[in-house]
């Protein structure tokens, strides 16, 4: 596997970023997403009703749910 450097993490996350919002998911939805998640992931059904909440009225292909799902989970702080 190979290492990423700085430059090419920040390129990655800056890209990611531009994707979401061309899909919908504006920044304000990417953190009321942030703010509604469970503590420590201790809530699944509550992850998913944010999950539900940051993507509800986008007319998305479940390819494009999958790359919004594993980006916000990638800018998870938890």
């Amino acid at each position: 596997m190979k290492l990423l450097s700085v430059s090419e993490i920040l390129q990655k996350i800056s890209t990611e970023r531009e994707r979401l919002i061309a899909l919908g998911v504006s920044n304000e939805r990417q953190e009321e997403y942030y703010r509604r998640l469970s503590v420590d992931c201790s809530d699944p059904d509550m992850d998913q009703r944010a999950f539900a909440s940051a993507t509800a009225g986008l007319d998305l292909s479940a390819e494009d749910l999958r790359f919004i799902r594993k980006a916000l989970d990638g800018g998870d702080g938890r």
